[in-house]
């Protein structure tokens, strides 16, 4: 009976052992955290290099590179989206590089179009096999490409229009 109660009582200590030493190492865990958060307070903001403004002869060219596959419900926003960039007509170039096998492509036509009429370099690549998935249409559409930076977006992000205003200028040597 005595060993019996031994036993319990030492059982009860390494359960007991167990348990602070969880606790501590949530409590660690814990200050960790509030560390980070300090440090996020107290950094410097991202934003010390200004946005250079360039003047539309100072330009880039920019080539903005959409690879699709059988994306009919996002392929509208996102062609309206590239399209509706901030950056000169002559200096930006947009590839729709579309694998779809689905209606995708008549959408993309119908957008392509519209946009092509309103003055922006706007066209689709159409393979006719999809080797390399949308990597091989990046790669196929490097081909063509004539800008001096390329910008590539998936069909589910949808950036702001001052995207490459924004981007750009941080490769910029202008002051």
């Amino acid at each position: 009976m005595v060993s019996a109660v031994f036993m319990f009582d030492s059982i009860l200590n390494i359960l007991t052992v167990i348990h602070f030493c969880s606790i501590a190492g949530l409590a660690l865990y814990g200050i960790h955290r509030i560390w980070l958060l300090i440090g996020w307070y107290q950094q410097v903001p991202c934003d010390t290099k200004k946005f250079v403004k360039y003047l539309p002869e100072q330009c880039p060219i920019v080539t903005v590179q959409v690879p699709l596959y059988n994306e009919t419900m996002v392929c509208e926003r996102i062609i309206d989206a590239v399209a509706n960039f901030e950056w000169p007509e002559d200096k930006l170039e947009i590839q729709i590089l579309d694998d779809s096998t689905d209606h995708t492509r008549e959408i993309v036509n119908t957008r392509i179009k519209f946009w092509a009429e309103k003055g922006r370099d706007i066209y689709s690549i159409f393979r006719p096999n999809r080797t390399g998935y949308k990597a091989g249409a990046l790669a196929n559409g490097l081909i063509q490409a004539k800008g001096e930076f390329v910008a590539i977006f998936d069909a589910d992000f949808i950036p702001p229009p001052d995207f490459l205003e924004k981007t750009v200028s941080q490769f910029s040597d202008l002051k």
